[in-house]
């Protein structure tokens, strides 16, 4: 499912991308230093919340005497500073390192049995698989000549063997909990697909924690390095998420950029990352009067209102000399200000010839019009006549996400919760749609999801119409043993309905599932005879059934009966052999009214509840 679009949208968001990056144009003076001034206005204001809190001045950072340690801890720390990645050197070009500073080479262990089989380790202590093994013995030779004077691993057992298989009898192993991967929680030891680690920047897994608590243990780390280690070249062997946490912290990057740059994703492997580290780091505060909110969302809001209470004019007031004096000392708050953000911006008219690549994919594989928009609109929003982000492709990639999610949103139906909650037996669901599209094998697949659950089931043969149709479902019927009530062909489909609803009040069933005759919405006759139906019986639930691959026409049909008739939800059949996957993108969002169910296959068991957070990971996101 989705094959197609997955493939088109990727490569025309990829094109995209690239076109709106090279196309951008610098923004006017007076535009681009008013973004910067107000970049910089946030970030100072930032700083000095954080600082308010034990209002602890920070210019004399470094006049401050050393005996004085309860002051240090108080005393605001400065910037961290990193030179760019570099690659391994020679041994003689780093022997004589500062003894202000420290030099740090991030090993990430060899490849587990977890990562061959796409599962999350956590903490759980993972096994290396044999090719780790053999990555981690090979280590050596393709590091030297270097000289560590530390090695420090996480205490996970997949870490530990690493450094012990790379380093153990050449350099001195110390073990630190601090350099432990992400707790993934109750995603500990499942499979990574099912993932999505930009939900998780703030709000932990569930019994777990989050990306930024993961980056607070690694400041802490950090800092105490610098107090232990200065001068000394250290090398670390641990895993993912704390070399993104470091990627943070020590390159300023946010998560979602240091998250869409990891060099995982494409493969990138190096021998080692090296990082300068010159001062200790400025930790992010940690709630302690209230613990319970540290993981709280409501708690986090709380938090930032609480802040936004305190006096912040006198750190505004400082914008300028505090610009200036870091310019002339350390290169400048404002430069890091300015290599946080792009200048660039693109115009309306450019966007719309840049997008019209992603609107043909779209166009391509049957997604309707309404969405097509709907993502131009949004996407436009984001992008045009703003200062575009250096991760360009995970803004777009996100932007396009949030929308579909958006799109994929209406109110979901819990159908076993509707029917245990009506108070009078049976429960009505009647079923419309034209000829062949599935209407009959998609109640029996219905009938055997309900007789799951514990429900008794009567049919209504209302098709009195096509030929074949009551004794396709009375085949049906006797393969689920279901009683079904049917008359003869040319009946009326109405009182066909009004026996079956009868029959069930007095036998106590809980569901009558109503197939009616397939027709085109331009059958004045047919459409007459099924608002007879539904004015005499009055259903409960009204659903339409649509062949997903049909694509376009899927989308109009469900339209046009949902002018007619009053529409509660769509189940889509063949949608497991829908390559393009437009149908099931566009048919919710055009008519307002959720899918329920996707048919999947032949077999009674093959009928899915419609989760929109797979379809989003079936197309990549």
């Amino acid at each position: 499912m989705f094959g197609k679009l997955k493939e088109k949208l990727n490569g025309a968001l990829s094109i995209f991308s690239k076109r709106t990056e090279e196309e951008a144009i610098e923004l006017p003076a007076e535009k681009k230093e008013k973004i910067i001034l107000e970049q910089q206005n946030e970030k100072i204001i930032v700083e000095q919340k954080k600082d308010i809190q034990k209002h602890t001045p920070t210019k004399q950072k470094e006049t401050l005497p050393k005996e004085k340690k309860k002051e240090e801890k108080k005393e605001t720390s400065k910037k961290v500073e990193l030179k760019k990645e570099e690659k391994l050197v020679p041994a003689e070009a780093v022997e004589k390192i500062d003894q202000n500073i420290i030099k740090i080479t991030y090993f990430v262990h060899g490849t587990t049995t977890d990562n061959e089989q796409g599962k999350c380790t956590g903490w759980a202590p993972g096994e290396l698989s044999e090719l780790g093994k053999k990555q981690s013995k090979e280590l050596w030779s393709k590091i030297q000549p270097q000289h560590f004077d530390v090695v420090i691993c996480s205490d996970l057992k997949r870490a530990v063997d690493s450094a012990n298989l790379t380093f153990k009898g050449k350099v001195e192993i110390i073990q630190d909990q601090r350099l432990r991967e992400c707790n993934y929680g109750d995603f500990n030891q499942k499979e990574e697909v099912k993932v999505d680690y930009l939900k998780h920047i703030e709000k932990p897994f569930q019994n777990g924690e989050s990306l930024q608590d993961v980056e607070r243990r690694l400041g802490e780390f950090l800092n105490h390095l610098y107090e232990s280690y200065k001068g000394k070249h250290v090398a670390i062997v641990a895993h993912r998420a704390p070399q993104l946490a470091l990627e943070v912290i020590l390159n300023h990057k946010s998560w979602t950029q240091a998250l869409a740059d990891d060099w995982r994703n494409t493969k990138a492997w190096q021998p080692g990352w090296i990082y300068i580290l010159k001062s200790k780091i400025k930790l992010k505060p940690l709630p302690q009067e209230q613990p319970t909110e540290k993981k709280s969302f409501f708690g986090k809001i709380r938090e930032t209102f609480t802040k936004k209470e305190e006096p912040k004019e006198e750190p505004i007031k400082e914008v300028k000399p505090l610009a200036k004096e870091t310019e002339e000392k350390e290169g400048g708050f404002f430069s890091k200000v300015k290599q946080s953000i792009t200048t660039r911006s693109i115009s309306t008219e450019k966007f719309e010839e840049l997008f019209w690549d992603l609107e043909l994919a779209l166009l391509e594989n049957n997604v309707s019009v309404e969405v097509i928009e709907k993502i131009k609109e949004d996407l436009k929003k984001e992008l045009v006549d703003k200062p575009l982000p250096w991760d360009l492709a995970a803004k777009i990639e996100l932007t396009l996400k949030t929308t579909l999610e958006n799109i994929l949103s209406q109110q979901p139906i819990n159908l076993l919760e509707e029917i245990k909650k009506k108070q009078k037996k049976p429960y009505i669901i009647a079923f419309y749609g034209i000829n062949g599209a599935g209407k009959t094998t998609s109640i029996a697949k219905l009938a055997h999801y309900l007789q799951q659950q514990k429900l008794s089931i009567v049919f209504a043969a209302c098709d009195t119409f096509r030929a074949a149709a009551i004794q396709q479902l009375e085949e049906h019927a006797n393969n689920l043993n279901i009683k079904i009530i049917k008359h003869d062909y040319g009946s009326d489909a109405a009182a066909v309905a009004f026996d079956a609803i009868k029959f069930a009040e007095k036998n106590q069933n809980d569901v009558v599932l109503i197939d009616t005759a397939g027709r085109l919405h331009s059958n004045t006759n047919l459409m007459a005879e099924l608002k007879k139906l539904i004015t005499k019986n009055k259903p409960d639930l009204n659903i339409f059934v649509g062949e997903s691959i049909t694509g376009n026409d899927c989308i109009e049909q469900a339209r046009s009966f949902n002018d007619l008739v009053p529409l509660d939800g769509v189940i889509l059949t063949k949608a497991d052999v829908d390559e393009k996957g437009g149908a099931p993108l566009s048919i919710s969002y055009t008519i307002k009214k959720p899918i329920l169910f996707l048919g999947t296959g032949q077999k009674y068991s093959d009928l899915e509840p419609f989760d929109a957070n797979v379809i989003l990971k079936q197309l990549g996101f």
